[in-house]
This record gives structure tokens, sequence and C-alpha cells, in this order.
């Protein structure tokens, strides 16, 4: 291994920006522009979807593609939190990088940048969540719209899969393998909060969630510690012919015999196992359990009655439809539910209706009502499902950030208009006037319009949500016509664009370490 020790280039550092910044920043709208990619695998894609063309861009010099990587890591902290967003943290991340390194040049001090650019950011979005409006159902349907590049079948079938899963449910997307229309199909799920603990019991080393279908369940509320507790349940499964199990108990016991006996089936492909332990479950509380158990017709293996985990058989276990686990939650879905399971749900409406404070008699209700979804994306090639899916996935990440935390205009709007001079700090105001229209001015280059006579009609007019739409060709209200993207969105294009910044204009040297390269003889 040997290394590569390098001062700052600037014009190296611009070149890489520009290697990922070009072609996204041109997406921007509903006017942007098409983008063809040449995949890895030889295969070929069109698409302005900016997290597709974000994943395949690089640059062969390692010294750029450090670079284009602090950008993409900027974009990615944003999808991260709100599963929107990434080209527009690009876009401004690229711009203020650049700015950055002109103040450098200028002979700023980089601890001078990094405080004033901290000072700005923390007005700026104090500006822009003053121009916040509460979410509707209407508007939502907007921003899901807004989010698939406005496709409105894409946007109707995000809003009735959140009827059915809330902010939180899951929604499942596969490949209408049947024909090209979509289906939206809506099924009941147990939701527990108990998410993935061990990596080893990953079914795909590359996808940090597991889905099992057809599966038998155990539910259990003993702390599972003996390898002859783990072995037990294994050979019962095994012997009725099954090659997956799914335990869910009070606690498994890291590092104990009876999970490293787990872990070693699965990993040599014996019986797959999946562990679910509900952190609400403790010695005096283990309701959760009998609400799965209620949920899916089936029993809890009880310490207290005196049941033994290695005295089991398979009338023991629940066949379910599927469960679904990543390192957040677990989702169990019954072939039917359990008899007495409206009882058990009116019951607890009664108990929350004596102590509504109770969140969590809250949770256990979420539990036994909430659904899930499966969207089956129907279309004429792969590639033209691999793309609808992609806008399915930003509509319903993006509506879900606007139920919770509201939304505001799109269509660099409302960071043109939440700039003041007077949130920048003296030698500072263009920088950050700049990077106000930069949104706003790029929409309008990928319309063919004059940038500076856009931005000036906008500015000029005092409704907060007069602005250009893109869509329409208009300048009109944007709140009534529902160009709208959600507020928690922004505030982290805003935080993460200025955090790389600073970070970029901090390094003075860079150090790439390369292979070295072994003479053939």
């Amino acid at each position: 291994m040997s290394q590569e020790i390098t001062t700052r280039n600037k014009d190296k550092i611009v070149r890489a920006i520009n290697i990922i910044n070009d072609p996204i920043r041109k997406t921007l709208s509903p006017r942007g522009s098409n983008v063809l990619l040449n995949r890895p695998d030889g295969t070929v894609r069109v698409t302005n979807d900016g997290d597709t063309i974000r994943h395949i861009v690089r640059s062969d010099d390692e010294f750029e593609q450090s670079i284009i990587r602090l950008i993409k890591d900027s974009a990615d902290r944003t999808h991260q939190e709100v599963g929107d967003a990434r080209s527009s943290t690009i876009a401004l991340t690229s711009m203020l990088s650049i700015e950055a390194l002109k103040l450098l040049e200028e002979g700023y001090n980089h601890r001078d940048i990094e405080k004033n650019f901290n000072l700005f950011r923390d007005k700026y979005v104090k500006e822009i969540q003053k121009l916040k409006t509460p979410s509707d159902k209407d508007n939502l349907f907007h921003v899901a719209k807004i989010s698939a590049n406005n496709d409105e079948e894409v946007a109707h079938n995000t809003i009735e899969a959140l009827d059915v899963v809330g902010e939180h449910g899951l929604v499942f997307f596969d490949m209408n393998k049947d024909g090209k229309e979509t289906i939206v199909e809506k099924e009941l799920g147990f939701n527990i909060i108990g998410g993935l603990q061990y990596k080893e019991l990953l079914l795909d080393a590359n996808v940090f969630s597991v889905v099992f279908d057809k599966v038998p369940v155990l539910i259990t509320d003993k702390k599972l510690y003996y390898r002859d507790e783990s072995e037990s349940i294994l050979a019962v499964v095994k012997e009725a012919g099954y090659k997956a199990v799914v335990i869910v108990a009070r606690e498994f016991i890291k590092g104990s015999d009876a999970v490293n006996s787990l872990v070693e089936n699965h990993v040599a492909n014996n019986v797959k196992v999946c562990l679910i332990s509900d952190p609400n479950v403790t010695e005096s509380e283990n309701e959760t359990l009998y609400d799965l158990a209620s949920y899916i017709d089936g029993k809890v293996i009880t310490e207290r009655a005196g049941d033994l985990v290695n005295d089991i058989t398979i009338e023991d276990f629940t066949i379910v439809k599927r469960v679904f686990q990543d390192p957040a939650k677990a989702l169990i879905v019954p072939v039917s539910n359990g008899k007495d399971l409206d009882k058990r749900i009116e019951a607890l409406h009664k108990l929350l209706k004596k102590d509504k404070s109770n969140v969590v008699l809250e949770k256990r209700l979420a539990s036994l009502t909430t659904g899930n979804v499966n969207i089956f994306v129907g279309g004429s090639t792969v590639h033209e499902v691999e793309e609808k899916t992609d806008r399915y996935k930003d509509a319903l990440n993006a509506t879900r950030k606007a139920m919770t935390d509201g939304f505001v205009v799109g269509g660099g709007v409302t960071l043109l208009k939440a700039f003041k001079p007077s949130l920048t700090t003296s030698g500072y105001e263009n920088v950050f006037k700049r990077y106000s229209e930069t949104i706003i001015k790029q929409i309008a280059e990928n319309c063919n319009k004059h940038e500076d006579t856009v931005v000036q009609i906008v500015k000029d007019n005092k409704n907060k949500y007069f602005g250009y739409n893109a869509l329409t060709d208009k300048y009109e209200d944007l709140l009534q016509v529902g160009v709208l993207e959600p507020l928690r969105a922004l505030e982290m294009v805003v935080e993460n664009s200025i955090s790389t910044a600073i970070t970029l204009s901090s390094i003075a040297t860079y150090i790439i370490n390369k292979e070295d390269k072994k003479d053939d003889k």
C-alpha cells in the first residue's frame, strides 16, 4: 500500500464537483432533462431520478472521486432523514463548495468561513420555518405528486397506501409479472419495534432486511439462554419439514449458547432463523406477546405456566403468511386473524378512554389495527418498472415527512423568499444571496427561461407562495396549485449542503491510499 499526498487543488476539486453536479442539476423540475446511464453490468437506463444518477457517477481519478464521494455523502444524509431531495442537496452543496473555495483564494480563513456559514444556516432555517403550512390530505397528494415527477397515478396510490399504513407502517414493492397495470394490495400486519440485532441472520449480506413467507412462529415470554432450548425448537421445526423459523421472545441473551446455536444453524443453512424481541416486554409486562398471539391466532409459551421451550411440538407454533424485519422493526402478517382479536381491540379502546395519555396502550392498539400494503408495479419493461418504483419510493418518503412536519412551497421559491441580507455577515452577503437563488435559477435554466428575470418577478410579488410553476410554465400561487415539498426535506438540504461546504473548505491536504502494483515475473 502506498500513499499519494497532495495539497488542495482548486481546479481538480471544481472538476469533481461538476462531474456529479452537471447531470443532476439538469434534471430539476418537470421540464428537466433525462440522463442516459451506461451501468457497470452493461445495461442502459434513461432516467431523471437524481438518486439513480448519483449512484453511478464517478471519476477514474482517485482525488476527484474522493470529492465526489464527499458530495454524495451530503445527499445521502438528506435521503436517510427524509427519503428525498438528493438532487437539491447536490446542487446546493456544489454551488456553496465552489464559493467556499473562492473565499479561501481571496484570503478568508476556513475557521472564519465555518463560523459565518453556521451563523447563516441557523438564521436561514428559522426563516424557512416561518413559511411552513400545516398538512391536509389534498396537500399531501400534491407533495406525493411533485416527488413522483408529477405522476398522478403514483400520487393516488401513495396516498391510498398511507391511508392504510399511516406514518410508520410498511409498504412493499414488487413487479407485477402479469401486466402493465399497477396493483395496490392491502393487508393487516402486526408491528413490533424489535428490529434485527444480529447481522449474521441476514438472508443477503447486501440487503439489511429479511422476508420469510409461510413460516412457523413461536411466541414465548422466556429469556432464551440454553443450547438445549434452541436445539429443541430447531428440531421440531426441521422434523415438521420447515426450512425457517421465527421466534418472538421476551429476550435473547447475546452471546448465550441458545443464540449461538440459532446463528450457527442459520449460517449453515440448516434452518433459517428470524429472532424478534419486543422492548415493551418485561418480567412484569408481557401483554404485547398476548396481543400478537391473539392477532395470529396462536399461543404464548409462558414460563409462569410451566410451559417448557425444550418440550414443545409443532402445534405450539403458528404458520403465518409473512414476516418482515429490518434494523428498526418487524411485521408479522397472519394467514387469518384470531377469533378473539376484536374483543382484545375493544378492551384496549376502553382502557384508553380511561387513560388517554397512556403511550404503551396506544402502541399496542396501533400494532393490532394498522396494516401494510403491497404495491405491484406494472410496466412494459424491467427498466420502466424500476424507474416507476423509484418514483413511488420518493413520493412515499416525502409524503410521510410532510405528514409529520408540514410543508413549504417548492420550486426554489421558499429558499428565495426566506433570504434576507440581514441573515448574513459582512463579506458573505453575495455568497448566500446566490445560494438562495440557486434552485430557482436552475429550474429557470432547465425551462429555457431567463434566470434573473424569473428571480426578480418572484421576488417582487408579496405573496409568499407566488412563484414560477415549471409544469404549467406560469407564474402563480404555488400553494393553490400544489407545488409543495416537506419542510423537513428543505431543512435537511440547507443543513447538509452548508455542512459539506464547510468540511471541504477546511481540508488543506488530501491523502489517497493506493494498492502497490506487483511486478510480473
